[in-house]
């Protein structure tokens, strides 16, 4: 569970998986806690030969900072 017990974004997967392959269709996001793994995530999908890649700066301590909604496991 790692990282995810302290809140993720709703509708998030729990690890980039191996092939782009297998990543949603449409615009990608990349959050992670502060940002720089999330980084490192987008530029593996853009090499990959995504496009609409983001990654949200700041990571997830910015979304919630920022008020936006956080899931979080239930204890």
């Amino acid at each position: 569970m790692g990282v995810w017990r302290t809140g993720c974004v709703p509708e998030s997967l729990s690890t980039l998986r191996a092939s782009s392959a297998g990543l949603p269709s449409g615009p990608l996001a990349f959050v992670c806690r502060t940002g720089n793994r999330g980084a490192r995530a987008a530029a593996r999908a853009i090499l990959a030969g995504r496009s609409a890649v983001h990654n949200v700066v700041g990571g997830l301590d910015a979304w919630e900072a920022a008020g936006l909604p956080v899931t979080r496991p239930e204890i």
